[in-house]
């Protein structure tokens, strides 16, 4: 199968004084962005094949956020790796932490369901490691990750 690059740029080049000003205020080392870098670098990323209507779904609601937003939005499938990726770009965010962007971004994790309290462990411990984490799931009677 032949790889897949979907990307579309809404983008407007009106100066925004306030955007800039909240950009210029995440990106202070160990801010907003290196946070939400870190949360996101722990999400799964990898897509197989079944999960490909998923993945379509998710890109055109991206699309069209993006478009509703005038961001820029990338999207690729590397069938070689069993790879994909959704790179979703918008000029003015305003969050004051990373748990906020997570939760309006439909991450969060509740503290009520037990599946997302072990995720939210492993991810503030740093512990990334799928096995690990499914093994602790597994214990709990959670569905695990990956199945």
């Amino acid at each position: 199968m032949e790889n897949i690059v979907f990307e579309r740029n809404y983008e407007t080049t009106e100066k925004d004084d306030h955007a800039t000003a909240v950009f210029e205020r995440a990106f202070v080392p160990g801010g907003f962005m290196e946070e939400f870098t870190k949360k996101m670098d722990a999400i799964p990323k990898v897509v197989v094949p079944k999960d490909k209507e998923n993945y379509e779904y998710l890109l055109n609601r991206c699309d069209d956020y993006a478009k509703r937003h005038h961001g820029r939005i990338r999207g690729v499938v590397d069938y070689e790796h069993w790879d994909a990726h959704i790179d979703l770009y918008l000029r003015m965010l305003e969050f004051d932490d990373a748990e906020d962007m997570l939760m309006k971004a439909g991450f969060a994790l509740s503290h009520s369901n037990k599946f997302d309290i072990i995720i939210e462990y492993f991810i503030e411990h740093g512990n990334y490691n799928i096995f690990e984490i499914n093994e602790a799931l597994f214990a709990f009677d959670q569905s695990l990750l990956g199945a």
